[in-house]
């Protein structure tokens, strides 16, 4: 009996350890003060940090402002829990009046119905429920044969898969912090352009060795069912300045190269939809992912959606969009949200 006890103590003793150190690793992803590009660029840009009370402070001439923080990381752990989960926040902007797709958790226990139902609508969107980078995201997925392909080969890969209806536009990042909008940034779908000698494969070869060059994300996930509903296959050779598609997946981990949109010209009504879903999910930094025609109009004139929000937010799609400006740009304007 004496023996049982001890077994059982060491098992509890044992699953106590493992949840320590399973939370140490998750704090990690965290927007975190030290373990971050942001930390770097603070620095970079005149910022003093003191890590022992979480403080960042910036002085200019005799004026000095801060903002303290109560823990290391920005984010507290609940609310990442919540923004990594897609279905999670989505129903919680839908609930507040927030535009978001429409979406459907599916699984193995239920995928035949979506496969054997053909009122879905398509074109439509795969991927997983807690993903991260546009890995295994596929969109604008328009014939129920594509459907079920990639819906078994994820499904192979992961428990749940999220499948929400296609929105249509431009994809923007919109990056806040302690609830202000800081930067916007309009990820470029990845293309090439025909020279009139070179194969399609050849092209993209050439593009990612550039992308490489300009130390900027190579095109890896190539959609060689999109480049052939535009009318060629990679063995085709492009016609000289005719501009063609090789992706649907616009991520910058993915080559969708960034361009900066001018703040000042968002409408009100944007800015504030962005601002609230950050506030729902009580995040203090935050990157959202935002579709539409035109960003510069309000989002109910153009059908414009938040896709998703994310707690681990990549600052250097913030920076590479513009290489001749100063990454100051960005970050002096979080000086303006101490005040």
């Amino acid at each position: 009996m004496i023996y049982l006890i001890k077994i059982i103590i060491l098992i509890l003793l044992s699953c106590f350890i493992l949840y320590i150190i399973n939370n140490i690793f998750k704090q990690k992803e965290h927007m975190n003060i030290k373990n971050t590009r942001l930390n770097k660029v603070l620095k970079d840009n005149g910022y003093e940090i003191d890590y022992d009370n979480f403080i960042i402070k910036k002085c200019d001439k005799d004026i000095c402002i801060e903002k303290k923080y109560y823990s290391l990381n920005f984010n507290n752990y609940d609310s990442h829990l919540t923004a990594k989960n897609k279905p999670k926040s989505n129903k919680i902007f839908k609930e507040n009046n927030i535009p978001v797709p429409d979406h459907w958790i599916i699984n193995n226990e239920n995928k035949n119905y979506f496969l054997n139902n053909f009122h879905l609508k398509f074109p439509c969107v795969l991927k997983p429920i807690d993903g991260m980078q546009g890995k295994d995201v596929y969109t604008f997925i328009n014939n129920k044969d594509k459907f079920t392909k990639i819906l078994n080969e994820l499904l192979n890969k992961y428990d749940e898969i999220m499948m929400e209806n296609q929105v249509y536009g431009d994809n923007y990042r919109i990056f806040l912090f302690n609830n202000q909008v800081i930067d916007i940034i309009k990820r470029e779908q990845p293309y090439i352009i025909g020279n009139n000698i070179d194969t399609i494969e050849k092209l993209i070869e050439n593009k990612n060795k550039l992308q490489k060059e300009k130390k900027l994300f190579p095109v890896l996930n190539i959609d060689n069912d999109y480049i052939l509903e535009q009318g060629y296959q990679m063995n085709s050779i492009l016609e000289k300045n005719k501009k063609i598609f090789i992706t649907n997946t616009i991520n910058f981990h993915n080559g969708a190269n960034p361009v900066r949109i001018d703040i000042h010209k968002i409408p009100k009504e944007n800015i504030d939809i962005f601002v609230k879903a950050h506030k729902l999910i009580n995040l203090e930094c935050s990157g959202i992912d935002y579709m539409s025609t035109d960003i510069y109009k309000p989002y109910y004139e153009n059908d414009g959606h938040i896709i998703e929000i994310n707690d681990m937010v990549d600052t250097k799609i913030h920076i590479d969009a513009d290489h001749h400006a100063k990454p100051d740009f960005l970050f002096n304007n979080i000086l303006k949200t101490f005040q």
